[in-house]
């Protein structure tokens, strides 16, 4: 027999509500995802480490010859100079794109000179066709005593050869032959030649002249000797020391001279005056000739004409 509650309103609130509360535990047990949360601050922020940067790789470094640089060919040439000077003439190919030749430079060894190249590679991209080059460098053959001489570069080589000692010229030393032409009424080249016993000729220009002022040249030691036996030949220091007389006047003045064996003769001859011998003449031209001087004056010399002396 069951038991009688003494208040029926209430027990059945208290039905009603365990009732629920089991209905609402079932239908919250999904389960939930759980916020992230931040770690706790600590005093020192902590850093995240970096990587260290790549090493760097030079843009420009300098290269051997081997392997970068083919020479094709060397040529030397001789420039029309007294002292002479020489170049060395160097074409060839560069390995690739990348390649630079920054400059040539002649080592001499005894007889011979040794061309060397300044080379470095710049640049990462490179093509790899071959590219040509053509360079010139000076060779120091001041002072270089007659003789055949060797220039190399790479695997080529070449000879060249003097044929008579380069050395400087001695200011100290005096002409062996000298000519000068003066000013005349009009427009007569006037200049002056003097010619060293090693060959050299110095010339000045001074008037109605393709070139003004001082050029240097030369000639070989034996048309120098040719030149003393010339003046030899028609008894140069037996001759007057000046045919002078103005049998017409404005006409220029040729003045030789020859020093040989430390004895000097000067002859000065006025185109005017026919006194002279014709040969005087012919050999104040062979002197003109034999240098040259129609390079620097633009003109030949004088055709050897006499003018008799006028009666009375």
């Amino acid at each position: 027999m069951l038991a009688k509650f003494k208040y029926p309103a209430l027990a059945a609130l208290l039905f009603l509500t365990i009732l629920f509360a089991a209905c609402t535990a079932e239908l919250t047990t999904v389960t939930s995802v759980p916020e992230a949360t931040e770690p706790p601050n600590s005093e020192e922020p902590t850093e995240e480490p970096t990587a260290e940067p790549p090493a760097e790789v030079p843009t420009a470094y300098p290269v051997d010859e081997a392997g970068n640089l083919y020479v094709n060919s060397v040529d030397v040439l001789l420039m029309e100079s007294f002292p002479l000077q020489a170049q060395a003439v160097v074409t060839g190919d560069l390995a690739n794109g990348c390649i630079v030749l920054n400059g040539l430079t002649a080592v001499r060894d005894g007889d011979s000179w040794r061309i060397e190249f300044d080379l470095t590679h710049q640049g990462e991209m490179c093509t790899e066709a071959l590219v040509p080059f053509e360079e010139n460098v000076a060779l120091d053959i001041l002072g270089v005593p007659a003789g055949t001489y060797t220039v190399s570069a790479g695997d080529v080589s070449t000879e060249f050869t003097l044929a008579m000692d380069n050395g400087p010229i001695d200011e100290e030393s005096s002409a062996v032959i000298t000519l000068e032409r003066t000013p005349c009424f009009g427009f007569c080249p006037t200049y002056t030649l003097a010619i060293f016993a090693d060959g050299t000729v110095r010339y000045n220009g001074l008037n109605h002249v393709d070139v003004m002022g001082e050029q240097t040249g030369q000639i070989s030691p034996e048309q120098v000797q040719a030149l003393i036996d010339a003046f030899q030949a028609i008894n140069y220091f037996d001759l007057q020391d000046e045919y002078t007389d103005l049998y017409v006047s404005d006409m220029p003045y040729t003045i030789t001279s020859l020093t040989l064996d430390g004895q000097t003769k000067e002859i000065n001859r006025y185109s005017g005056d026919g006194s002279a011998p014709m040969a005087l003449l012919e050999l104040e031209n062979l002197i003109d000739t034999t240098v040259n001087s129609e390079q620097w004056t633009g003109s030949p010399p004088p055709e050897p004409i006499l003018i008799e002396k006028p009666e009375g």
